[in-house]
This record gives C-alpha cells, sequence and structure tokens, in this order.
C-alpha cells in the first residue's frame, strides 16, 4: 500500500492554467504509480481514495493517455467523492460553519476558507443541482447553484469569481 497524500488547501487548476502544486503532484503520482506496479510484479494498481481525492485522481487519470492508464491503473475506487460538489461550501463561505464544533470560531473559519484555492472548487455544480433549485435563501433573494457569481459578490467575496 503507498500514499499519496495532497495538501487540500491548493485546487488544481483548469486546463491551460499553471499550477505548480497541481503539477507536481500529478507527476509525483505517476512516478509513485509506475513503481508501485513495479514493486508488485509489473501488475497494474489499484487508487483508492477518498473525498476531494476522488476527484483529484480523476483529474489525474483523464490526462493520462490511454496506453499509460492501461498498463498502470488496473482499478479507481473513488469513496466519497463530491462529484456534484457541495452545498457545504456554500454555507462555509457565508458562515464559516464549524459541522457543530465548539472550539472552532465561524468567524475565523470563514475568513481561512475564504483564503483557499480549494474553497471555490466544490461549489454546487448547476447539472448536478439545477441552476433554478434554491440552496441558500436570505431575506432577500435565494441562490442556486446557477448563481454563484451572484452568491460570491453578494456576501462580499467578489475576489472568489475572477481568475
Amino acid at each position: 500500500m503507498f500514499g499519496a497524500p495532497y495538501d487540500f488547501r491548493y485546487t488544481v487548476a483548469a486546463a491551460g492554467h499553471p499550477s505548480r502544486t497541481g503539477t507536481a503532484f500529478f507527476t509525483n503520482l505517476k512516478s509513485l504509480v509506475e513503481r508501485a506496479s513495479q514493486l508488485n510484479g509489473d501488475r497494474p494498481a489499484i487508487i483508492v481514495t477518498h473525498s476531494y481525492g476522488g476527484t483529484l485522481a480523476h483529474q489525474f487519470l483523464i490526462q493520462q493517455p490511454l496506453a499509460w492508464r492501461r498498463r498502470f491503473v488496473r482499478h479507481f475506487i473513488p469513496v466519497a467523492a463530491p462529484w456534484g460538489r457541495l452545498v457545504l461550501g456554500m454555507q462555509a463561505l457565508i458562515s464559516g460553519k464549524n459541522l457543530a464544533l465548539p472550539f472552532v470560531d465561524p468567524e475565523a473559519l470563514r475568513k481561512e476558507y475564504r483564503s483557499l484555492q480549494s474553497s471555490l472548487w466544490p461549489l454546487p455544480s448547476a447539472k448536478v443541482f439545477g441552476a433554478a433549485q434554491p440552496l441558500v435563501s436570505t431575506k432577500r433573494r435565494n441562490y442556486s447553484a446557477g448563481d454563484v457569481v451572484d452568491f460570491l459578490v453578494n456576501i462580499g467575496f467578489g475576489e472568489g469569481v475572477g481568475p
């Protein structure tokens, strides 16, 4: 068994946008998978992930040539991967939702969450949640997965909209 820990604070950049952290991780992960295969009689690896790791591994795998995947990966088993993303991300950006942990200051958590590259990635996908289904309701407005840009601007986090 081999491990490939990733610093969840960083997101893997979209295609065409360089990311030193993501590129280094994927380069090292490729070497690890190849080494694991070699150390196990050239058998393909079984990649097991949890949560955000599933989406990272998926991004890694789709960037690899099909021939490489067939040679080095027997199975990909993502456990609890947030494929459709999370409503919880919207809550954390608004309030610093602390998951009912009394020793965690919600205001500090909100500030921290807004500083992470990866905090924008898990915002709900309109493809999964729909573009009109309200996910956050305020006295003035409802926000759906199709309203993410307006949501970010209206909570005072407009810098989250830009690249």
